[in-house]
């Protein structure tokens, strides 16, 4: 790979590193990250003038590198080979740099959020039926899970007409490894969804980190709580545990240990009094009266 970027971009490299399913290497103290791209030619264009888009309007996104032929990939055995500088932010992300992405309505696929989250369910449901009882963790926490994933399916079902209309900004897909800090940048995490998904996983950061400060949360309500869909949507998110199931997939692949689950596990009451929280300050969604189980 050395000799290939060498001929096809000009770096000299030193060392190429491999670390968590990452490759990169450094020029000028500058983190250039590989990228195997199987993708079609058409969504990575996209996602190449997104990268432009946001850069030059003072979004510091990780951005392409031309190769010698000025072009931004090159081609080697039918898979895309790209080089991307990284642009880290500094510190940790606010909701200020959540909010540039506001209002960003560009030409990429719809993230439907209904549709992620039934085939996510779904699909845990049934690979917990291959493992019995090999996951203890897993198994005595995972019917209160799939209980609030369904929850806040049932829950955002009743706006499904709004849902395609009001994917209006740039979000990020996020894990429980990839915070939102460590996607902020990355053009490849880049989806087109309601602000509110980046800003309900932002929350749900902040809680596992124990720093989330309820006078944010009012800041957010102040935002949505004359936008009934909106709120909504921002409720279901918080009430979808999507960190605690991509945990769980990453577990059953043997990617992680089971016991890392304590950090949903040992927070399930302090989670729901967030929740309860929420719901009494966007009590003028009266459709979230419904979740009667959060006041017990």
């Amino acid at each position: 790979m050395k000799q290939y970027i060498y001929i096809n971009y000009g770096f000299v490299i030193d060392k190429i590193y491999n670390k968590k399913g990452e490759k990169y290497f450094f020029i000028d103290n500058n983190k250039i990250l590989i990228i195997e791209f199987k993708g079609n030619h058409e969504h990575l264009e996209k996602l190449f003038l997104i990268s432009n888009f946001m850069f030059d309007r003072g979004i510091k996104v990780n951005t392409f590198l031309l190769n010698n032929n000025n072009r931004f990939y090159c081609i080697k055995d039918d898979i895309f080979i790209i080089l991307m500088k990284i642009n880290d932010y500094v510190g940790e992300v606010n909701l200020d740099d959540l909010m540039k992405f506001f209002y960003i309505n560009l030409d990429i696929k719809d993230y439907n959020v209904l549709d992620v989250w039934e085939k996510e369910v779904d699909l845990i449901e049934k690979e917990l039926l291959e493992y019995n009882n090999e996951f203890q963790m897993i198994n005595n926490s995972i019917n209160y899970f799939i209980g609030m994933g369904e929850n806040a399916i049932q829950l955002l079902s009743n706006y499904k007409n709004e849902l395609s209309k009001r994917n209006d900004s740039v979000g990020h897909l996020v894990s429980y490894k990839k915070s939102i800090t460590k996607v902020i940048n990355d053009t490849f995490s880049f989806i087109k969804v309601n602000k509110m998904y980046d800003v309900s996983n932002y929350i749900k950061f902040k809680f596992i980190k124990n720093e989330l400060n309820y006078g944010l949360l009012d800041y957010i309500f102040s935002y949505v709580v004359n936008d009934e869909f909106e709120g909504i949507y921002l409720y279901s998110c918080l009430l979808y545990p999507n960190l605690y199931f991509s945990m769980v997939k990453d577990i059953l692949l043997k990617k992680e240990n089971e016991s890392k689950m304590g950090v949903f596990i040992n927070n399930i009451n302090e989670y729901r009094k967030l929740l309860l929280y929420c719901k009494n300050n966007l009590s003028k969604n009266k459709s979230l009266f419904l979740l009667e189980w959060l006041n017990k």
